[in-house]
């Protein structure tokens, strides 16, 4: 290997460094470039997670722990996390040859982002490589994420308005009802110490937990048929609705506001998360948070999603019949000024010999307008003029 930092050793001439050996210090750098002020305040106090795929283990774990131990200025990581492979049914994914699924049409397919969100944190290849299955998207997405956490919440807030008149009701609390509200909260301190620890699937598992326990103890409880047992069911359901919501945020943070909405929450965090603060709350009306998968829309996902845009086609190349309608001039900027309402818009006035003419360009980000004067840049002078 030749391209690389040269070993300045005796007897190591012909060696060189691989990229990976030093391109951590460019995390070290990219955050000077960010703030010159505070970038060491990141790299003192801060804890600091690195996520990388298996086969950078090594660099992360051992020489730049290594660099980092040798100059003594700067934190080590506090967690490493080494993440395998994910694949697509069951082989690796390709984008030459259009086979997996790709972000860049997600957009088009009318399914909202928490929905990918929650199947991919299955996904999250923590110990195993994984692997996209259209039909374990569908079964998660139906099963679980409505089955479970979407009807919890959507009867325990039908049978709030049409029981209680939108309000949630005054408890009762006996020994069976603390008993579960103390299972409930050390299933929150396990969702919490694990979510800490980055096991972000397994802290999934655990939210799903509680929305099936608290599931089960509406069932068993049968508010419908008993209540006096009512009042204290729905207070509770309706206050782990808020807890399940709270602990969903950094994995559906779209629906996780949309749950507090209903019950018309106000809190933002975990701070209060083991307290039951919901009573004689008005409610906000029930909506259906998610719509089941069909295998209809299956099949319309999987067309969108695998189709990979013409950019990322390594075959596809330009004619050179195309090429050459292009009509590519020098020319020399005379004046560069900022664009009046654009924050990343230059206007540059260029001089072609023949002819002067006004561009806009999107390079403020790396030159300043002084350092432009006299520089000579190619233009496409026939592109077809665009209104900013």
């Amino acid at each position: 290997m030749k391209w690389g930092v040269k070993v300045p050793l005796k007897g190591y001439e012909n060696k060189v460094f691989y990229v990976w050996f030093d391109a951590p210090i460019g995390y070290i750098s990219s955050t000077k470039e960010w703030n010159g002020q505070t970038w060491q305040e990141w790299w003192t106090k801060a804890k600091i997670y690195n996520f990388v795929g298996k086969d950078n283990i090594p660099f992360h774990t051992v020489f730049f722990p290594g660099t980092l131990l040798a100059d003594g200025r700067l934190s080590l990581a506090h967690n490493v996390v080494g993440l395998q492979y994910c694949n697509y049914e069951r082989k690796k994914i390709s984008k030459s040859k259009g086979f997996g699924i790709f972000c860049e049409n997600m957009s088009k397919t009318n399914i909202e982002a928490d929905y990918w969100r929650f199947y991919s944190t299955y996904l999250i290849p923590e110990t195993k490589d994984t692997d996209f299955l259209w039909q374990e998207f569908k079964d998660r997405i139906n099963n679980d994420l409505i089955g479970n956490i979407g009807n919890l919440i959507n009867r325990t807030t039908t049978f709030i308005e049409r029981t209680f008149e939108s309000k949630v009701p005054e408890p009762n609390l006996k020994k069976q009802d603390k008993e579960f509200i103390k299972q409930i909260n050390q299933e929150i301190n396990n969702t919490l110490e694990t979510i800490e620890k980055v096991k972000l699937r397994e802290g999934l598992e655990n939210i799903l937990k509680i929305s099936a326990l608290t599931n089960k103890y509406f069932q068993d409880n049968e508010p419908w048929n008993n209540r006096d047992r009512a009042n204290t069911v729905i207070y509770i359901c309706a206050n782990l609705c808020e807890k399940i919501a709270l602990l969903l945020q950094p994995y559906l943070p779209s629906k996780s506001k949309e749950i507090l909405n209903q019950i018309n929450s106000k809190e933002v965090n975990y701070k209060n998360i083991k307290t039951l603060n919901i009573k004689n709350t008005l409610i906000n009306k029930p909506k259906i948070l998610f719509n089941k998968i069909e295998d209809q829309k299956i099949k319309e996902l999987k067309e969108t999603t695998s189709k990979v845009t013409e950019y990322f086609k390594g075959d596809k190349k330009v004619d050179i019949k195309d090429f050459q309608k292009l009509d590519i001039r020098i020319g020399t900027i005379k004046k560069a000024e900022q664009h009046p309402k654009a924050d990343k818009l230059y206007v540059l006035q260029v001089d072609f010999g023949t002819e002067q003419r006004q561009i806009v360009a999107g390079i403020k980000e790396w030159y300043k307008t002084k350092d432009l004067v006299g520089k000579q840049i190619p233009v496409i002078v026939n592109l077809k003029p665009a209104k900013l």
